[in-house]
């Protein structure tokens, strides 16, 4: 469960997007508001699993983490037609549903960018891993 940001909320409304923590961010998406570390950073559209409710999420990977990811599931972590890979946001951002307890459902990658020595570490956006999973 996240935790609850609605002191926030309260004052300045309902956020364009959440970071990886349920931070409700109010600036549009850039992948470099995400993790300082990140090598793969994914825009999401996810949905509430009890309520439907969706929000749009930002999920980033760094190395470490995508090592984990292979070593554990003896997958690819990027994102496929079928699959968002390792791009799961887990419980959505807090509010007040039993689903708040519940990991949330993937609908969509928005947006996706990825930074590397190849890039020169400069984010660039790979459109061909943004794929719609909700039909």
């Amino acid at each position: 469960m996240k935790p609850d940001y609605d002191d926030i909320k309260s004052r300045l409304g309902e956020p364009l997007w959440y970071d990886r923590h349920g931070v409700p961010r109010y600036d549009p998406f850039e992948p470099g508001m995400c993790g300082v570390y990140a090598e793969y950073v994914a825009l999401l559209e996810i949905a509430c699993q009890a309520c439907g409710r969706r929000f749009t999420v930002a999920v980033d990977l760094d190395s470490v983490e995508c090592v984990g990811w292979q070593d554990r599931t003896g997958l690819s972590v990027l994102p496929g037609v079928d699959k968002p890979g390792a791009f799961c946001y887990g419980d959505p951002p807090r509010h007040e549903c039993i689903g708040d307890t519940m990991s949330s459902d993937v609908c969509r990658i928005v947006e996706f960018w990825e930074r590397s020595q190849g890039t020169r570490w400069k984010w660039v956006r790979r459109r061909e891993y943004a794929f719609d999973y909700s039909g």
